[in-house]
């Protein structure tokens, strides 16, 4: 994200030098960032997950500049979205990050910018990504492969 769209990313497990308290580093994290993507998982959010959710709409309460972002991830339910996140607009990867469209949201969202209407082409990428899903059904590749290799494929594709 940072090469191609100059935005920076923080994750824990870049920024958290081992032995640091989890809660300092990530409270400072939060408090450097202008947008907070939650990820939504398989299975819904719990313990810090719903703590540091918690603060994350406690600082849009306060700053209404901060967004918040949900973001539902490779075979997420919408189900697992807290309460009070489903009053967000989001982006949906749960069926896979099939769709170049979803990923231009999440970029548009994050820098705070409505996105424009996209129209996904049956490119050569989008050629590739549906050859990809079909070895995942005949079972001619893993899970874990399919996801790496829609990623790079989707690196490549999305330029803006």
């Amino acid at each position: 994200m940072e090469d191609e769209h100059g935005l920076k990313v923080w994750l824990d497990k870049w920024n958290i030098v081992d032995g640091d308290s989890l809660y300092d580093a990530r409270s400072k994290g939060l408090e450097e960032s202008k947008t907070c993507a939650v990820c939504i998982g398989e299975k819904p959010p719990g313990g810090w997950l719903e703590e540091e959710i918690a603060v994350v709409l406690s600082m849009r309460l306060k700053d209404t500049s901060f967004r918040v972002i949900p973001v539902l991830l490779p075979r997420a339910k919408p189900d697992n979205i807290p309460g009070f996140l489903k009053s967000r607009s989001g982006v949906d990867f749960s069926k896979g990050i099939d769709y170049g469209d979803e990923m231009y949201r999440l970029v548009c969202g994050i820098q705070g910018i409505p996105p424009e209407p996209v129209e996904i082409k049956k490119s050569k990428f989008h050629k590739r990504l549906s050859e990809l899903k079909e070895f995942t059904t005949r079972g001619l590749i893993s899970e874990e492969v399919y996801i790496e290799a829609q990623r790079k494929i989707l690196d490549r594709w999305i330029g803006f």
